[in-house]
This record gives structure tokens, C-alpha cells and sequence, in this order.
């Protein structure tokens, strides 16, 4: 196996083929990436922009290419030396007639050969939907849009059933009983002018039309999260393993497809069997899941692979810089200006509760329903009703504390998270304590019950759905002190981590995943990676921040409006509303022109998301649109913009800081770094759709020109114009040609924690990475640099082509202190400049950051 040294994510649709990609093949090369990270390539369904919900699985996507396309960019690839990292979809794919394989599944139901590809109880106890598979894809009731024609019988070589652009099948009884009712027409006429029969006409076929609500009150398919329009597939089942990877393994015999990205891993019924087989296929791939792991959680280390898309990074490196020692500062003024005051963990249960309830309540009752099964094989049953069960699963889900476990009836050793669950839900919901005894008895269980087993392994694959609708999707929104920890996989309520957690963490990183992903950006992350960078300054500076808070707020509260005597925005989403403001504000006037509208879009997201005020199902219009004229009319106030732009241009530079720690860390701490496309500049984004817009390549081609040939002796040069993040981009160039010059440095490399001595030795960290004591690098970057009164913001208005980045005697005494196995001689890959130690192996920090904010420093103990 070759692994990876950098990896760069491209969202491939029809506004970025195959074609487009192979455009920018020689500027991702010389940037020194090593691998292609492509979304799905298969055949989704028209238009789609994520490639997701895929509807053929052994058909490349013809909106990218052909397969003549792809293996002539692959060429291309191979010429350069890039290899490709293919992310493939093996939970879910499209719940529509468009799909070839569910097609035959609603042609001929349970008895089609693709039906076991499907996770669908054909025996559901439901007159109405035994041996069918609801379909709740409509805008309207089924009656209603039979007579509004919505939903009308027609013929294309066959009979079929329309409704708007999608054609479902009838089935061959059905279709041989129209056949000799008459004429085409006058078999059309017939059914479409009489509701009544037409309606009675539907009832016979695999499937049953039906609003798309109804899916939240029950349900007979497993989705992908609460999302109707994708159906659950089962790679537990051979004959679907094989179809849904006949493709990809064809394509991987190509060689330059040669890794794997599992999309939602957790979805699956029994993740380790699926990737032992999917390993036994591709024994020589670099493997990778989708894996969301909370707090000090472990991948498994069962699984055959490499590691995660990287969410746990992000989150370490992000909460490295936050200034824990704010944090009661900062929960004051988030309290006293919010009048929120109840406390995560019971905002964070409410909001996962919420959601079951509304979107995942026939999910749950589905889960009941094998509760009491398995019950009912271990126990006297009379007393355990089953509304008390669906309760109990009810608050079980709402009280998981991690995304999901994988009990796989071997042992009990993965149980604990049930058990806290129980706990919790026992707290809670005290009047369930039978229930939840006897979820109890289950788990001791479940090794030698397969029904019990059964049970458990089906919950296993709602929590993380659960966890994602009620914890990233609705309690991001709702609790909002500091929104750059609102993260996927972090937890808002951890204020920070100690240097040494970090440390600790990249040297577990390094014993047990050295090749898994570092992301910091994703299609999926809330926020673009430089807008949570500048938040993070926010911790350093909670007592300006609320000084500024509370000038805005008497600025612009004439323009809030009153709905049924409440204050629209409310202080919730006012505060929201701010930091979105100070963390994605444009460096540049071009982008300033269209960012009121891109914030009031997302304002109505968010809206939709916390579920307060307004939500997906049933849009609160009046209040969403009056919140965006609110975003639109003080972004248009001179005098607001007066008083914000001062500190929003302090975060701004700060944030630059920031951000450039961040990006080293990425790329040198233990793993591989990961690169979502565009994010080599500035990425003040925020979450999806806002997160997908078009990327400039052309841009970055002529940047990186530039950089490339930058004479390091002008490297200040770079921060003299922070706005067009050439500063990043060649921080991102430097580094990654260094990796590639010593791949093994970096992949098998011991992680050695630095010590700092000095009065600003809490400002800034260090650590080396050595291979067999052979090659050395020392990296060292600053934070928490606006406490310590180091950087100078000259550095913002400077116009000279020299200009200073700190202020005189900045670092004062502040050293590295280097074991002594260490070279004493060093080379800074940035700057060019030779250091070297004193005697006492300290090596001054004043001398190593005089002329870029941070440092890569390469020593040979041979030369």
C-alpha cells in the first residue's frame, strides 16, 4: 500500500466534470498534493450536486463523463504520479424509481432479485403496507394529487404511473389486466378520469404512494438520517456487497484508484464484517471511513484500516486555540445577553428528544417493535405495554452519548455506552425504570439471543442519525456561546484543551492510526476552517467582545420587528447573527458586495435548523423573512458598520495567526493532511450550500505561480496584503514539498512535545518529528497571541514591502529548549535562514518567527 502524503477533496457534478478536474491536474501536482479525494462518481440522480444519492452503482455518472473520460483523466493523473482516493456510498442510494435496482423492487416486489438489496420490512404490521414499500415522496396527499392529475397513469412502451418528473413501474398482473381493457387511450381515459379507480389501481402495485410527512408517524424502509428520498441498502447481504462494489473494484484493477473513503460507515448493520470483506478485495488499498468519534472516543482497532476523514483532528486543533481560561468570562456574557441559562447537557437532550419525536418517530416505532420481540423471549411480558417501550427507546435514543457502538454479540465490551444511556434515561424518565431493567436483561443477554441481538444491532444503526439531526442539526443552532465549537464531532461545552491534551493525543494519533486523515475543512463542517480561526480570537478578548456586543445591540434595535409581541431576531439568534458576521466577513470588496444575501440565506438555515422559531417541515415565512431584512438592514447602516468593522478587522488579522497554526499543524502533527478544494486561500465559508459555491482555480494557479518563486528573503512581503492569502498558500506549498521530499519523516516519525521556557512560553507551541533519529523537523507556531500583546496590527495597514509582524522584543525571553539527542543546527524551510542552538540547546523563539509567524525547521544530525 502507497499512502497518501496530501489529499485534495473535489465535489464532482455537472458543473465540474471529469473534464474540469483534468484542467487543474498540473497546479494540484506542483501545490504538492499526492491524491485526488473525488465524491461519489456514480450514477446519481440528474442534477445532483453531491453524488450521494445514487442510483446506479455499477454506471459511471454521465453528467461527470464516460468511462473513456475517466480513464483518460486517470492517465493524466498517472502522468503526474497523483493517485485517487474514491469516496464510495455503501449505506444508502436514491428511494426513487430512477434507481435501476429498486426499480425492479417496485415492479416485483418482495419476489425481485434486488430486493434483499434493500433494507425494507416487507412485513410490516400494517394491512395497507404489508408486502409494500412506502413511498412518501408526495408534495400533497395521494388522493389529492390524483385529482389535481398530479399523479396520472401513462404508456412509453409500457403502462407506468407518473408523478411530476418521476415514472413507477406497474406490476405484470397489473400490466396484462390494462392490456386487455381496451386501446391505449382508451386505458388512459379510463383511469384518469376516475379517481376512484385510478386509486384502486394503485393499491395493487409493491408500493404505496404517500405525503411525505407520513414518514415522520411511520415508516417501513430505513432512510439515510430522516431523509425520504434515500433508502437504507444492506451490505450485510453478499449478492448486494457484490453489486453495489462491482464498479469500484473494476476501476481499482485501473491502479490509480488505489483508496477507498467509506461515506457513513456507521449506517451500516455490522461495520467491521462489511470492511473485512471490503478489505479482503482490495487487500493492497488505502482504506478510510466516515467515522464521527465524540470526546476521548477510539476508532475501533479492530477495523482493517488506515483511519478517519479527520473530524477528530479538526476538533483538537481548533480547541487548541481556545483560551480555556475564558471561558467563565465567556459564559457570562453568552448567558447575560442570550438569557439562556439552562445548561448543555439539558438543551443537548431536549434538542435529540425533539427530533425523535418529530422526524424518527416511526423509526422508533419500528425499534419497539423488536424491543418487545426480543422481550418477549427472555421474560414474563404482561406489564412491559408497548407505548411504555416505545417510550423507553424514545428516551434511550435521546440519552446515547456517542454516535453509535457495535455490539456484535462476541462480547459485552462494547456496552457501556448502553449503560450510560440507561442511566440517563432512568434519571430522566424515572417512570420507566421497568422497561429500562429490562433493556438491562437484553444487554446481558443479547451474546446468546439472536432476536435480542438482532434488536440491539438495529438500534445501533438509528444513534448515530439521532445524534446528527439532534446534536449538529438542531442544538448547533440553539446553543450558540462560542460557534466555532460547533462542530461535527465536537462538544460545544468543552471550552478548550490543555497543550499537553494535545500533545497526547497526537502521540496516541501516531501509536495507533500514523496514516488516517487531518481535516479541517469538509462538505460536511459547519464552518469553513479560517472562519472558525478568526472566532477562536473571540476567546482571547470576551470583555471587547462584550463591550461591542452590547453597543450593537442599542444600535440596532429600532430595526427589529415585532411578531405576536415578540422581538424578531430574538437575542439568540442576534448573537448567533454576530459571530457569523465577525468570523465570515470578506477580505475582499468584490466578495463584501454579496455577502449580506449569502448571510441572510443562512440565517434562514439556521432558523430551520434550531427549530425554534421555524423549521423544514412547516417554514415560519413571516419570521424567517423578517430576520433576513434584519441581516440585509445592518449590513447596509453606516454607523453599525462603523462600530463593527473596527473589531471584526482585529479578528480578521488575528484570525490570520490563527489560521496559518492551524494549517502547519495539519500538515505536520501525526496524519495526512486533507485539503477540501478552494481552502489552499482564505475559507470563510459556512455551512453547506454556502460551502459549495464554484471555486476560482484560475486564481490559485497564478497565486501559486507566484508564491513558488517567492524569494524567501521577501517572505514578509506575503503579510504585507493579509486579504489575498498568499500567506497560506505558500505556508500550504512549502510544507507540502517538504513532505513529499521526506514522506517517511512524516509517516513513521516519532511526535516529541517541545518545552518552552519564558515569560511567553503559554503562547506559542513546538514539537519534533524524527524518523530513526536520522532526519528532524521542529515545528513551532504561536496562539492565544492576542493576550500576550505580541503581534503588531500595524501589520494589517502596513503598505511597505517590509513590514513588521511583531511588536520590538515580542517573545523577550521565551526559548525552545531541545533535548540534547537533538541537531543543535537547523534549517527554516520557510525562510531559508540557518539557527542554531546555544550550548544549553535553547534556541530563542525571537530568532526563529523574526520574519514569518511560524516556523518549520529541518535538522540533520549527519550534515
Amino acid at each position: 500500500m502507497k499512502a497518501p502524503t496530501a489529499t485534495y477533496r473535489i465535489q464532482l457534478n455537472h458543473t465540474f466534470p471529469f473534464s474540469s478536474l483534468r484542467a487543474i491536474v498540473p497546479y494540484l501536482s506542483k501545490l504538492g498534493i499526492s491524491h485526488i479525494y473525488a465524491s461519489p462518481i456514480f450514477q446519481a440522480q440528474p442534477g445532483s450536486l453531491h453524488g450521494y444519492n445514487i442510483t446506479d452503482p455499477t454506471t459511471i455518472n454521465p453528467e461527470l463523463g464516460t468511462k473513456a473520460d475517466l480513464k483518460d483523466l486517470l492517465h493524466e493523473l498517472n502522468t503526474y504520479g497523483l493517485g485517487w482516493l474514491q469516496d464510495i456510498v455503501p449505506n444508502h442510494a436514491a428511494c426513487s424509481p430512477q434507481n435501476k435496482q429498486l426499480y425492479d423492487v417496485l415492479t416485483n416486489g418482495f419476489n425481485s432479485t434486488c430486493a434483499s438489496f434493500f433494507d425494507i420490512d416487507w412485513n410490516y404490521p400494517s394491512k395497507s403496507l404489508s408486502g409494500k414499500l412506502l413511498l412518501p415522496l408526495l408534495t400533497e396527499h395521494p388522493t389529492q394529487c390524483i385529482k389535481k392529475g398530479q399523479i396520472r397513469l401513462a404508456h412509453s412502451a409500457s403502462f407506468q404511473i407518473v408523478y411530476n418528473n418521476l415514472t413507477f413501474p406497474l406490476n405484470n398482473t397489473t400490466q396484462q389486466q390494462l392490456n386487455k381493457e381496451g386501446s391505449i387511450q382508451q386505458v388512459l381515459d379510463k383511469y384518469n378520469n376516475n379517481p376512484q379507480l385510478f386509486n384502486t389501481l394503485l393499491t395493487k402495485q409493491y408500493y404505496r404512494l404517500a405525503h411525505w410527512q407520513t414518514a415522520y408517524s411511520y415508516i417501513n424502509y430505513r432512510r439515510f438520517f430522516d431523509i425520504n428520498g434515500l433508502i437504507g441498502t444492506c451490505m450485510e447481504t453478499s449478492s448486494a456487497f457484490a453489486k453495489w462494489h462491482q464498479l469500484i473494484f473494476e476501476l481499482m484493477q485501473l491502479d490509480t484508484i488505489n483508496a477507498l473513503r467509506v461515506d457513513h460507515i456507521d449506517g451500516l448493520y455490522d461495520p467491521q464484517t462489511y470492511l473485512k470483506e471490503l478489505r479482503a478485495n482490495c487487500p493492497d488499498a488505502y482504506l478510510l471511513v466516515e467515522k464521527i468519534l465524540t470526546g476521548e472516543e477510539q476508532l475501533p482497532k479492530t477495523w482493517p484500516i488506515e483511519g478517519t476523514t479527520g473530524y477528530d483532528f479538526l476538533n483538537y486543533v481548533n480547541k487548541l486555540l481556545i483560551q480555556s481560561a475564558n471561558e467563565s468570562a465567556f459564559s457570562a456574557l453568552y448567558q447575560n445577553f442570550t438569557a439562556n441559562t439552562q445548561t448543555f447537557d439539558n438543551l443537548l437532550y431536549q434538542a435529540k428528544k425533539a427530533v425523535v419525536m418529530t422526524y424518527f418517530l416511526g423509526d422508533a416505532q419500528n425499534l419497539a417493535r423488536l424491543f418487545a420481540n426480543a422481550l418477549s423471549e427472555l421474560m414474563v411480558f404482561d406489564k412491559l405495554l408497548d407505548q411504555p417501550i416505545l417510550m423507553m427507546v424514545v428516551e434511550l435514543l435521546a440519552c446515547f452519548p456517542i454516535y453509535r457502538t457495535y455490539l456484535d454479540g462476541s462480547n459485552c465490551d462494547d456496552d457501556s455506552a448502553f449503560r450510560t444511556a440507561i442511566e440517563l434515561a432512568q434519571t430522566q424518565n424515572p417512570k420507566l425504570t421497568p422497561q429500562l431493567t429490562a433493556l438491562t436483561n437484553l444487554l446481558n443477554n443479547h451474546p446468546t439471543s439472536p432476536a435480542v441481538l438482532f434488536a440491539l444491532r438495529r438500534f445501533q444503526q438509528f444513534t448515530g442519525a439521532v445524534m446528527a439531526k439532534g446534536f449538529e442539526d438542531t442544538l448547533f443552532y440553539r446553543y450558540t456561546r462560542l460557534i466555532s465549537l460547533n462542530e461535527v464531532g465536537s462538544s460545544p461545552a468543552q471550552f478548550g484543551i490543555s497543550l499537553d491534551q494535545f500533545h497526547e493525543f497526537n502521540q496516541l494519533r501516531q501509536q495507533n492510526w500514523p496514516l488516517t486523515l487531518n481535516a479541517t475543512s469538509t462538505h460536511d463542517t459547519k464552518r469553513g476552517e479560517d472562519t472558525r480561526a478568526r472566532l477562536n480570537v473571540l476567546s482571547q478578548i470576551p470583555q471587547e467582545f462584550k463591550t461591542n456586543l452590547t453597543q450593537w445591540q442599542n444600535l440596532v434595535f429600532s430595526k427589529k420587528k415585532q411578531i405576536n409581541g415578540a422581538t424578531v431576531p430574538d437575542n439568540t439568534e442576534t448573537y448567533y447573527l454576530y459571530q457569523t458576521l465577525l468570523g465570515a466577513y470578506p477580505w475582499n470588496d468584490i466578495d463584501q458586495k454579496e455577502f449580506p444575501n449569502r448571510i441572510a440565506q443562512h440565517m434562514i438555515k439556521a432558523l430551520r435548523e434550531a427549530k425554534v422559531h421555524s423549521c423544514w417541515i412547516k417554514p415560519n415565512l413571516p419570521y424567517e423573512e423578517t430576520v433576513a431584512a434584519f441581516v440585509l438592514s445592518i449590513l447596509s447602516d453606516a454607523k453599525f458598520m462603523d462600530t463593527f468593522l473596527p473589531l471584526q478587522r482585529k479578528v480578521a488579522v488575528y484570525g490570520l495567526l490563527n489560521s496559518l497554526t492551524q494549517t502547519l499543524l495539519k500538515m505536520t502533527c501525526p496524519g495526512i493532511p486533507d485539503f477540501y478544494w478552494g481552502t489552499e486561500l482564505w475559507d470563510l465559508t459556512l455551512v453547506d450550500p454556502d460551502n459549495r459555491r464554484p471555486i476560482d482555480f484560475m486564481l490559485r494557479q497564478n497565486l501559486l505561480s507566484k508564491v513558488a518563486t517567492l524569494n524567501p528573503k521577501k517572505i514578509r512581503t506575503l503579510l504585507a496584503t493579509p486579504n489575498d492569502g498568499k500567506a497560506k498558500l505558500y505556508t500550504i506549498y512549502k510544507t507540502l514539498q517538504f513532505r513529499k521530499r521526506y514522506p517517511l519523516l512524516f509517516e513513521k516519525g516519532k511526535y516529541l512535545p517541545i518545552t518552552l521556557k519564558g515569560t511567553k512560553s503559554n503562547h506559542a507551541l513546538a514539537f519534533c518529528r524524527t524518523n530513526n533519529n536520522r532526519d528532524y523537523v521542529l515545528i513551532i507556531a504561536p496562539r492565544f497571541v492576542v493576550a500576550a500583546g505580541l503581534f503588531s496590527l500595524e501589520l494589517s495597514k502596513s503598505k511597505t514591502a517590509n513590514p513588521q509582524i511583531w511588536h520590538d522584543n515580542s517573545w523577550a525571553d521565551t526559548c525552545l529548549c531541545l533535548p540534547k539527542t537533538l541537531p543543535s543546527r537547523w534549517t527554516n524551510i520557510f525562510t531559508e535562514k540557518k539557527l542554531s542552538s546555544n550550548c544549553e540547546q535553547l534556541l530563542p523563539l525571537h530568532m526563529i518567527l523574526n520574519d514569518f509567524p511560524i516556523a518549520l525547521l529541518y535538522g540533520d544530525k549527519h550534515n
